[in-house]
């Protein structure tokens, strides 16, 4: 009975060994839960970081297309600008030599005008010279009276 007793004791001893480990084990999954569910939270948090994070990738990768959207359309219409200055400076390149060429031609026609007016004034110069002495030799008179 004293073996009996012993081998209950024993048996005993080893419940109550295995009771605490089990009360052990229980704690230890209780804390592991507890770190499990912090570690699951804070995955939950770096989860919605990561996705804000993306959301405002996407939101500046759209600020930034319509950034250089804007940039090529000021671009074009930069080009568009040079191109309409080139085009008035070639009109205003036109303009000028169709100007200088009225000049031109005004200022020959002008140069053969005052030649003519030249010629006819030499002409009635001459012509009143003629004329004169034309006079004074029809009237000898008239030049003895002057000379006295």
């Amino acid at each position: 009975m004293e073996l009996l007793q012993q081998k209950l004791d024993e048996v005993k001893s080893e419940v109550c060994s295995k009771i605490d480990d089990l009360s052990t084990m229980k704690r230890e999954k209780k804390d592991l839960n507890s770190q499990l569910n912090t570690v699951l939270f804070e995955l939950e948090q770096c989860r919605k970081e990561v996705d804000c994070i993306s959301s405002d990738k996407r939101s500046l990768e759209l600020e930034l297309q319509k950034t250089n959207n804007k940039l090529d359309d000021a671009k074009k219409r930069d080009e568009k600008c040079e191109q309409e200055i080139d085009a008035m400076k070639n009109e205003m390149k036109n303009v000028v030599d169709a100007n200088q060429a009225k000049l031109e031609e005004f200022t020959r026609r002008l140069l053969e005008t005052q030649k003519k007016i030249e010629r006819t004034r030499r002409k009635r110069r001459d012509a009143g010279r003629k004329m004169c002495e034309t006079r004074r030799k029809s009237f000898p008179i008239a030049k003895r009276i002057k000379s006295t």
